[in-house]
């Protein structure tokens, strides 16, 4: 695994893809910071909300752009065939795979992080930062992260169209708390929207244990039935 780890971390890094998405992230919360702050100064608040939510959404976005990109990258170049021959089992490429979105996941939450908190301060927005709140809320919010990137992934290398893999994840990931509210109204678990990965990913320290576990559990299931679909696909 640890070979496929590698591999992909020296495309990622030779290619530059990896670079400019992290250049243009920082550039649209600086710009996005920058508008919000303006919104706010003349009165505009429900404007400066939709900006703030707009800035907020951006690193799942570019999340679920670099979980598709890894995910297709081999069959794009048509190189799959000869990672597979090598003689690594198709559990292992698929895993390595994975572990290198959550890498890039990583370093995407701390870019934004950063770049937001920096941005705060240009502008004046920025608070006292809380240590005793702020990482337990960094760290479900990692979490939920993680989880959305499960399923970018997933979907990424389960449909062969990178378009319609990444419309498909923009759309569960902004739909999804809507979509656990509709299905929890149909069998009578009101609750049920509570648990979706945004809404999680959103809430912070206000998470109960049992919707981390909950969001675990999914993330296991689509994380199995992705491998298994990896390892069940005809390689060409």
């Amino acid at each position: 695994m640890g070979r496929i780890v590698r591999a992909e971390w020296y495309r990622l890094v030779h290619g530059k893809s990896f670079l400019i998405a992290l250049v243009v992230l920082a550039a649209l919360i600086v710009g996005s910071n920058l508008m919000n702050s303006s919104l706010a100064s003349l009165g505009e608040e429900s404007l400066a909300k939709t900006m703030d939510s707009f800035t907020g959404g951006l690193p799942t976005f570019f999340m679920a752009i670099m979980a598709i990109s890894l995910a297709q990258a081999d069959r794009q170049a048509g190189t799959l065939k000869n990672v597979v021959s090598c003689g690594i089992p198709r559990s292992k490429v698929f895993l390595g795979k994975l572990v290198s979105a959550f890498i890039v996941t990583l370093i995407i939450i701390a870019v934004s992080g950063v770049v937001s908190y920096a941005a705060a301060l240009a502008t004046g927005a920025s608070g006292t930062i809380q240590l005793a709140d702020f990482l337990p809320s960094l760290l479900v919010q990692t979490l939920a992260s993680l989880a959305f990137t499960c399923l970018f992934f997933v979907l990424g290398d389960s449909i062969a169209s990178q378009g319609i893999a990444i419309f498909v994840s923009l759309a569960l990931s902004l739909l999804d708390v809507a979509a656990y509210a509709y299905l929890g109204q149909l069998i009578g678990f009101d609750d049920l929207g509570s648990y979706a990965f945004g809404t999680i990913q959103a809430a912070g320290t206000g998470v109960q244990p049992l919707q981390i576990v909950v969001m675990v559990v999914i993330s296991f299931v689509v994380f199995t039935i992705g491998r298994r679909l990896f390892e069940a696909r005809d390689v060409k």
